[in-house]
């Protein structure tokens, strides 16, 4: 059997994977980029106010439809409940709760009893953060991982060594014995670059988006809007119009992010057309495709043919978590930058001082992630409008509760938003555990060594006497290499390999254990041996 020399496999990959996906995204994508475009020169025009806020209904519909057909559904009923509830309890000055427990039903409901299991979890998905790409004949990721090394459709992996081909791709590292450069070996798997998709005539992309991502939209923009009204921050409740037009603004009803509703005001009123505007709209859409990329042909295949470690056997089951990790954290950062694109090309995204007008909407920072501080710094880094909400609404809300209760709280509101899966719960409830073991520790070393080892920076002049001395340094890359291993071992979870049905009535607590045993539940031992240490140290 043939094998691949580098030149030959980047040639493959270029033209096999990288090419078909950048062109068919952009397919997919090109129609909500140009109702966006419309939408913004429509609101230049000396509109009134009530047409403005019509348009953005109609639109709106019109793009949920073309995305999630009749499911749409559920979006509506739910922004028809929230805007009744919020009517009904218009002169209580508790609107942000009443609101809250009506979604939190709503949601339990469709988990529970109105719709079957398959469909609920079709339509919720599992993305920890945003819309998700299922895989459905297209090299998208699906629930934030990445495809096993089968047959990919929309790429053209085909298996074994076929007579036209180049040679045969180790599995990335799934076959016991693939690594390196040569080709599958006795019973394992291997996998060739094709120009065809198999069963397909001609390389074809279907995109299936999950309305879990619109829903969260629509409920976290409802709490935000009950809880600004109650602490005085909007004069008065929105007319139905204006409330709808809010919910369904196209620049973020598909991918998000979520935005406040004074936001949407600014961005209906429309500000004039500017070059660093382009820019902004122009950069997140690169970004964007080129995170889809990284996550779709790069990140899988990461060790095994970029960086060839697979040949340490030790390490071989890290390495897959790390890879499955990566193709999770970029699917989740196209789909951020995409949002930002659509915000911002909508006429939503800027801040303004005086007459400086900044087109600087920023959903996530990928290199706080991928290179962190702390954890702390990757759940606020992963998705900033989301951290806010979070923020404003959950966590502050909670901490009459203590510190440790609301960081609770927080995470399993997130993790009810995103639906209620184990393993997204064991992701998002792990990730309270750890953030807050880390921040106690490390505010604790903090004080012992009057040093700036906080999981957030210090700002400059801050009171510490060590700041930049080596040993301070070597502290916090510590700290940081240990937040890359928790997300490694978080991240393992979305390395799919279960069966279709499995996997359409979501992922339970079989599976969960099943992946974090097989890296021997090294991250929470850890945490649990940083607990104990700073308990030992207070």
């Amino acid at each position: 059997m043939a094998t691949f020399t580098r030149q030959e496999f980047y040639q493959q990959l270029l033209q096999g994977c990288m090419i078909p996906t950048a062109q068919q995204g952009l397919e997919q994508i090109w129609l909500l980029l140009l109702i966006c475009l419309a939408c913004r020169l429509l609101w230049r025009l000396p509109l009134p106010g009530y047409a403005k806020h019509l348009s953005t209904v109609v639109v709106g519909f019109y793009a949920l439809h073309h995305f999630f057909q009749l499911q749409m559904v559920w979006v509506v009923l739910l922004s028809l409940l929230c805007y009744l509830v919020l009517f009904l309890c218009r002169h209580s000055a508790h609107r942000g709760v009443f609101l809250s427990i009506t979604i939190l039903i709503y949601l339990l409901m469709g988990e529970m009893h109105m719709v079957d299991t398959v469909t609920w979890h079709k339509m919720r998905g599992e993305n920890l953060t945003s819309p998700h790409w299922d895989w459905d004949a297209g090299p998208f990721p699906s629930r934030g991982r990445r495809l096993p090394p089968g047959p990919r459709a929309g790429t053209g992996w085909r298996r074994g060594g076929e007579p036209g081909h180049l040679g045969s791709l180790p599995s990335s590292g799934r076959g016991e014995g693939s690594s390196g450069w040569s080709g599958g070996a006795g019973g394992q798997d291997s996998w060739v670059l094709s120009p065809v998709v198999p069963g397909c005539p001609t390389l074809g992309l279907s995109l299936s988006l999950s309305v879990a991502g619109a829903q969260m939209i629509v409920a976290m923009k409802a709490v935000s809007l009950g809880f600004d009204l109650d602490r005085g921050e909007l004069p008065a409740v929105p007319s139905p119009v204006e409330f709808m037009g809010y919910i369904y603004f196209v620049g973020t009803a598909i991918f998000g992010p979520w935005n406040r509703f004074r936001c949407y005001l600014q961005a209906v009123e429309s500000r004039a057309l500017s070059l660093p505007w382009l820019r902004k709209v122009s950069r997140s859409l690169l970004l964007s495709v080129v995170c889809l990329l990284i996550s779709t042909c790069i990140a899988p295949y990461l060790f095994s043919y970029f960086i060839p470690l697979y040949g340490y056997w030790q390490l071989r089951k890290w390495l897959r978590a790390y890879e499955s990790a990566i193709s999770f954290h970029f699917s989740s950062y196209f789909v951020g930058f995409l949002s930002e694109a659509t915000a911002t090309l909508a006429g939503a995204g800027f801040t303004e001082e005086k007459d400086n007008l900044k087109w600087d909407l920023t959903v996530s920072r990928p290199l706080n992630v991928e290179l962190p501080r702390s954890m702390v710094e990757v759940v606020t880094s992963w998705n900033l409008p989301m951290s806010s909400w979070l923020n404003s609404y959950v966590f502050k809300n909670s901490l009459q509760l203590g510190t440790f209760s609301a960081v609770i709280v927080t995470y399993a509101a997130s993790a009810l938003l995103h639906g209620l899966s184990f393993h997204l719960a064991a992701v998002l409830l792990s990730l309270g555990f750890i953030t807050y073991v880390e921040h106690v520790l490390r505010k604790r070393l903090s004080v012992i060594f009057d040093a700036c080892l906080l999981s957030k920076r210090c700002p400059p002049g801050c009171p510490h006497r060590h700041n930049t001395n080596l040993w301070v340094r070597l502290l916090n890359l510590l700290f940081g290499a240990l937040a890359v291993f928790h997300l490694a071992y978080l991240g393992s979870l979305f390395d799919i390999d279960a069966d279709d049905t499995v996997e359409e009535q979501g992922y339970g607590m079989s599976y969960t254990i099943y992946k974090w045993s097989e890296l021997s539940w090294a991250s929470h031992w850890v945490t649990f041996g940083c607990w104990v240490f700073y308990r030992l140290i207070g």
